[in-house]
């Protein structure tokens, strides 16, 4: 299954809202156990 869409404005590849939601989770579950998480926000066109 594939879960990430190009952008038709930029050409950049993104997740949709539900598959970013579980991703947050799981970086703040791994960030709570004290792993070092690198999460990077971008702004809409």
């Amino acid at each position: 299954m594939q879960v990430q869409r190009i952008c038709e404005n930029r050409g950049e590849e993104y997740v949709d809202e539900d598959v970013a939601g579980r991703l947050l989770s799981e970086a703040e579950k791994s960030e709570r156990a004290g792993t070092e998480v690198n999460v990077r926000h971008y702004c809409g066109a």
